[in-house]
């Protein structure tokens, strides 16, 4: 049952996605049909004016994303990002009961410029409980865990403004080992000053099994200073009992050039039937870039409710180092 509704789910999306990039060539050939005539070449003028203003208010409107998911060395930066670079973390975090934890994080990213830096080296540290729940901070825990790491070849087919299409296959370091591979589709919509963001994914691992995960990120400036982003994630496996859904709601705020907060506040929800909440929390995460590009430190102080704790109320704050070598 699952793996027919992840197959479905995949092809769905794929079928719209190319549905949607037929239209558009459609719709250019039907315009290159009408240029054979000279009475419309103030039309033309006119449309490469608003074509040249919409390529650029869209470039605009994704740069901004993208640097703001540069600066707090998000997720999405490891499969779309193309430079080298390495991220070392470590944090420590303290619960209303004074109940220490601490952890330390490892990403690296190896590009290799003689293939156009489409084959990639990946090394991480998989057990990343910064990047859980939340897209950046959610479902974190005071618990000390052990890092499990792993090492992927990571191959990007294909990618312009609006696609990326890409694969991801290597080893987790357990015991035993977890081999893995992934195909990553990336969608890049715009409407106005809208930005739509599909990402389907298909996985296959030993722990695991056969699974699927559609995300769907909207994004929008909002009151000038402020950037809005929704991310919903669904996330079927076939070793994995628990279909899981994810909504997070974030509003970015810029301070200074090296000074921003982000505030978020998430949901997990188990998809049965009724549907089962798992988690819920609310935070604040502020990051500061205090020495050149590569050393950033934040403070996050944060509220959850876990249906493992009956959704009693903790208080948590975390304390994070990252240094960063390569781009920033």
């Amino acid at each position: 049952m699952k793996s027919s509704l992840i197959f479905i789910v995949f092809c769905y999306t794929v079928l719209c996605s190319f549905a949607l990039a037929s239209e558009t060539s459609i719709s250019n050939k039907s315009g290159n049909a009408l240029e054979d005539t000279d009475d419309i070449e103030i039309g033309d003028l006119a449309e490469d004016v608003v074509n040249e203003v919409h390529r650029s208010v869209s470039e605009n409107i994704i740069a901004v994303s993208d640097q703001i998911d540069s600066f707090f060395v998000a997720e999405r930066m490891e499969s779309e990002g193309s430079h080298t670079q390495l991220v070392f973390s470590y944090y420590v975090s303290e619960d209303m009961n004074l109940k220490l934890g601490h952890d330390y994080l490892f990403r690296a990213r190896l590009s290799f410029p003689k293939t156009q830096n489409r084959l990639r080296l990946v090394v991480e540290s998989t057990v990343d409980s910064l990047q859980e729940g939340d897209e950046f901070f959610g479902g974190s825990t005071t618990n000390e865990t052990d890092n499990d790491f792993s090492a992927a070849l990571q191959l990007i087919f294909a990618k312009n403004e609006h696609w990326q299409v890409g694969s991801k296959t290597g080893v987790r370091f357990v015991v035993p080992p977890d081999p893995f591979t992934q195909l990553r589709i990336r969608r890049l919509f715009l409407y106005q000053k809208w930005v739509f963001r599909l990402v389907e994914t298909l996985f296959v691992s030993q722990s695991q099994g056969f699974g699927e995960s559609t995300g769907l990120e909207i994004e929008h400036t909002v009151f000038k200073s402020f950037y809005f982003r929704s991310s919903s994630e669904l996330t079927v496996a076939e070793k994995v009992d628990d279909i899981m859904f994810e909504q997070n709601l974030s509003l970015f705020q810029p301070l200074t050039k090296h000074k921003m907060i982000v505030y978020s506040t998430g949901l997990e929800v188990i998809i049965e039937s009724p549907p089962l909440m798992d988690r819920y929390f609310i935070n604040a995460r502020y990051r500061h870039n205090f020495y050149k590009k590569w050393a950033f430190f934040e403070i996050i102080p944060e509220i959850s409710f876990d249906r493992e704790n009956n959704f009693e109320f903790l208080p948590i704050i975390f304390l994070k180092l990252d240094i960063i070598f390569g781009k920033t």
